[in-house]
Order: structure tokens, then sequence, then C-alpha cells
């Protein structure tokens, strides 16, 4: 009876122990995911800070700097995004996602039809057909190219979006 008594605490204490193993790894990935986010978050506000800083620079003048259109520094924002592949992956991802939606609030097409092809690319290429933001880039995509009218290829975005998600599994 000791030596069952013995065991069960031993074992009591072994599962207290791996649980709190389990739960300071937990704790341990939430950080590492929170100073990611916190990381990535900063780049984004860093590279759009930089953004106006360039204008400053290209116009000493602050009143020629102020004459700027939101449009030119959209402009200014989007070609040296695309133009600058060497960030990380996922913060231009998000930035190309965050000046895709200021382009179509401006009703700048253009631009925001190379973000979002770019957007495509750098998800495939760095990110897998197995990751959801893949799906999410062609759903945003294949939105653009409906409000343009454009619908075979809407459906053809949407449906390989729908495809992606079949593949991981997202069955909604």
């Amino acid at each position: 009876a000791l030596l069952a008594a013995a065991t069960g605490v031993l074992v009591a204490a072994a599962l207290g122990v791996a649980g709190v193993v389990y739960q300071a790894r937990e704790a341990r990935a939430q950080a590492v995911l929170a100073q990611r986010e916190a990381e990535k978050a900063t780049s984004i506000k860093d590279y759009l800070l930089a953004i106006f800083e360039a204008n400053s620079t290209t116009h000493p003048d602050g009143a020629a700097a102020r004459q700027t259109t939101a449009e030119e520094l959209m402009r200014m924002a989007t070609n040296q995004l695309l133009e600058s592949p060497g960030k990380d992956a996922d913060v231009r991802f998000e930035l190309m996602g965050i000046l895709s939606d200021i382009h179509a609030q401006l009703e700048t097409f253009e631009p925001q039809e190379s973000l979002n092809k770019e957007r495509i690319r750098l998800a495939e290429a760095e990110f897998g057909v197995a990751d959801p933001r893949l799906a999410h880039a062609y759903n945003d995509h294949s939105e653009f190219l409906r409000t343009r009218q454009r619908f075979d290829e809407a459906i053809a975005a949407a449906n390989r979006a729908i495809e992606l998600r079949e593949a991981q599994g997202d069955r909604t």
C-alpha cells in the first residue's frame, strides 16, 4: 500500500512537472510571436515614415514638400516596396496589403494591381502553398478584379483561393 501511494505521488508529481514545462514552452512561444509582431509593426511604421522623409529630401523646401499629393506619395511608396525585395517577407507582404488598400481608396488601380500580383508571387515563393496568406492574397486580388469588372480573371483567382484553402483543410 505504501509503495502504491508513493508511486501515485511520484506519477502526480511527474505529471505536474510535465504540465509546468508545457505551459512554459507555450508561454515562451507566445512571447516570441508577440515580439515578432511588434518588430513587424515597427518595421511597417518605419517604412511609412521613410516615405515622408524621402519626400522631404526630394523637396527640401517645406512648401514644395507639402504640395506632394497623396497619390504621388503612394506611388513613391509602392515603387520603393516593389523595387526593394531584400526586406523581411512578412513585412513586405503586410505592407503590400496596406498599400493596395490605400490605392483602392485613391482609385489608383494600376499600382494596386502590381502590388496584388507581387503579393501573390511573394506569398507563393516565401510562404508556400500550404500557408493561408497565399489564399488570402488570391482572395484580395479576386476582389480587385471583380471591382474592375474583369470577371473571368476574378473567378479564376477566387477558384485558386478556394483550391488552396481546401488543400489546407479549410472548409469554411
